[in-house]
Formats: structure tokens, sequence, C-alpha cells
């Protein structure tokens, strides 16, 4: 094969459904960039976008495959956020120390300090308090088990099963009215901001998803939705690529949730991901 282009690594962000949902090692074969999949879990989003500042040089690319509940202020999901502070207070407590004064303050505020002992406690005797915190923050602890060079998901054993619809679906499958909200646009415009300024080309695309309405295209509320990212985006002059519609996947190609993808899945939505690309590397 030819060397990897010099021009720049590709690093794919997003959260869980990126992590299970993209393979990074395809993209680099297909597209001959260096691709890393920097999937973290969805309380860890903040996180991430600070993170991943470490990793990123003048030249990349960055594709963000953003979930559309992740768009939603983060208030709407905070029974999530004790992941986000166990984690930084057991692995990154570097992250912590570089905080401003006012998000510490903040960080001690919210941090659980019984569930924080607990976790502790059941790290350093390597039992399991049988929590899903902690089951979240064992799998962080294997990921080297089963991850290759490109941060890809390798162990997929759930690979056959099918994910089936609630039997209640909600009204809305976007369950917010504002989208994006006023703390998430914050971080987001930031996030471009960086990006332009330390000449990183930023790029938007759609998540996979299984729709839980209608499995051709959104209506009403969630297509409003749709239509305010795409303006979000447009104005801050970062390109969204594709349509949303063609990331819709179906129950065959989901797992345990409707945006987490089995291998048939994550083939596909590679597969739709390396054309979208393909203009910008060749």
């Amino acid at each position: 094969p030819p060397p990897l282009s010099k021009n720049g690594k590709l690093f794919v962000m997003g959260s869980s459904g990126v992590r299970h949902g993209v393979m990074c090692e395809e993209i680099e074969k297909k597209l001959n960039v260096q691709a890393v999949n920097f999937g973290l879990t969805g309380p860890l989003q903040k996180y991430q976008f600070d993170r991943v500042k470490n990793s990123l040089s003048s030249g990349d690319i960055v594709l963000l495959i953003n979930e559309y509940h992740l768009y939603a202020d983060r208030s709407s999901w905070s029974k999530y956020f004790d992941s986000y502070y166990i984690f930084v207070m057991e692995y990154d407590t570097d992250y912590y120390k570089n905080l401003p004064l006012i998000e510490k303050i903040a960080f001690i505020y919210h941090v659980n300090t019984k569930f924080l002992f607990k976790r502790l406690i059941a790290r350093y005797t390597e039992k399991d308090d049988g929590t899903e915190d902690a089951k979240f923050l064992a799998q962080g602890e294997k990921t080297s088990d089963f991850m290759n060079k490109n941060g890809d998901i390798t162990d997929n054993t759930v690979e056959m099963s099918t994910y089936k619809k609630p039997e209640t679906p909600e009204k809305n499958a976007l369950p917010l009215k504002k989208y994006p909200g006023d703390e998430m646009s914050i971080i987001l415009k930031n996030f471009a901001e960086y990006c332009r300024k330390n000449n990183i080309k930023l790029y938007v695309t759609w998540q996979a998803i299984y729709p839980i309405t209608d499995k051709n295209r959104f209506y009403g509320h969630d297509l409003e939705a749709v239509n305010n990212i795409k303006n979000f985006w447009s104005n801050l002059n970062v390109e969204v690529l594709g349509n949303y519609y063609d990331a819709f996947c179906t129950a065959e190609e989901c797992y345990n949730s409707e945006v987490h993808l089995n291998d048939k899945g994550r083939e596909k939505y590679t597969a739709h991901l390396i054309e979208l690309l393909k203009p910008i590397f060749n």
C-alpha cells in the first residue's frame, strides 16, 4: 500500500455511537490517511473537546459526529454525570488541576463523594460495587484489551443480536425543543473557533441511528431540530456532510440501543463515511 498521507491526521469524534460504530482502520486503508477513533462515552463530551486538543496539530481534520441528544444542554442528561466526575478523579487528575477555578468549585460541588469512595475501594480491592457507573469505568479500564491501533473497538460480542424498538415509542425521537442548547452552543462554538485558529479543518456529519418515530425521515419537531443543527453549523462556516436520513440504520444493524451498531451496522456506516470523506482526501 502507498504510504499514509503526511497532510495531517483524521480524528473522528463523537460519543459511544462513534466508539462502537466507526471503523477508523478501514477509513485509513481506503483513504490513505491516519485515522483516529476519538469516540468517548456521552458523559465525557466536554472532557473530550478539551482533551483532543492535546493530540491535534495544524493540518489535521476533525469529523465530528455529535449524537442528537448531545446537542441538548448537559443539564438535560445530568443523571449520567457521575461517570464524568469519577472518571476524572480516578484517571485524569491533571485535567481537574488545569480547570479554571470556578469550574473546579463546580466540579467539587457535584462530585458524589460516597460513590467516589466506593469506587476507590472497589478499584483497589478488585471488587465490583454493582453500579452502572462502576461497569462503565471497569469497561474503560479494559479498553486496551479490545482496541486496535486506530482506537476502534474490536471485541463486538453482540454482532448478531437485534435491537428492538420500545413498545411505546416517544412522541419525538429528538428530546429537546431547542437544538443546540445554549450551553452546548458555547462549547461547540469554542471548539470550532479553536479549530479555525489552529489550522484544523472541522467537518460535521450525522450520527447513525435507528429512528424511533419513522423509518425514512424525521418530521415535525424532529425535522425542525435537524434544520436548527444545520443552520447552527452553517452560521459557523462549518460544512455538514451528507443527509441525516442517509445515516439511518435498521434494527438488524443495532444491538443494545438505537445508536449502538453491531458489526453489520458498523461496516455499513463506515462505508457511508468513506464516501462522504472521499472528496476531501481526493
